[in-house]
């Protein structure tokens, strides 16, 4: 997680294992969580890591929990997750690092994502319709034309006059 944080931020970040927050904590967050002291750019904060998959109303209390008892900002550590935890996370303002895919950090003012990338295969074949389409317009000498800005309007126009 380190090195994706300082490679997304390009910050040193210094992330320590917190073993001393158990004792103020319930026991059973030794058995669910792992529990870092992260600094990005002199600012100390929280970071919660789940052991395992845990659902998102667990999450959402148990990282108030311990930013209430620590008094610093509390933010997780997440391998993966869904869609959907994702999407009500950022809608709550939950501050959270996925790994190797988005860092969304409100109390330092990140929000960085990867996850709408996508990579985009080579073409090597085209169809026959569209290579009829490419050679046509070459051979007939096709120009570009703008559109008027109105066009669309005006082709509603006539759909509502003709279906009329």
């Amino acid at each position: 997680m380190k090195e994706y944080l300082e490679k997304t931020l390009r910050q040193i970040v210094t992330i320590k294992e917190n073993k001393d927050l158990y004792d103020k904590l319930p026991l059973a967050f030794k058995g669910r969580y792992d529990l870092f002291n992260v600094e990005t750019n002199g600012m100390s904060w929280l970071a919660i890591q789940p052991k395992n998959d845990i659902g998102l109303i667990a999450l959402r209390k148990d990282r108030a929990k311990v930013q209430n008892i620590s008094g610093l900002n509390c933010a997780l550590f997440l391998r993966s997750t869904t869609p959907y935890i994702k999407e009500k996370l950022i809608e709550d303002g939950i501050p959270f690092v996925l790994k190797d895919k988005q860092v969304y950090l409100p109390f330092i003012g990140c929000l960085l994502s990867n996850s709408g990338e996508r990579d985009i295969a080579p073409v090597e074949l085209l169809s026959f319709l569209t290579q009829k389409l490419i050679l046509t317009a070459i051979y007939e000498k096709w120009e570009y034309q703008q559109l008027p800005k109105n066009w669309v309007y005006q082709k509603r126009q006539q759909a509502d006059v003709l279906m009329k």
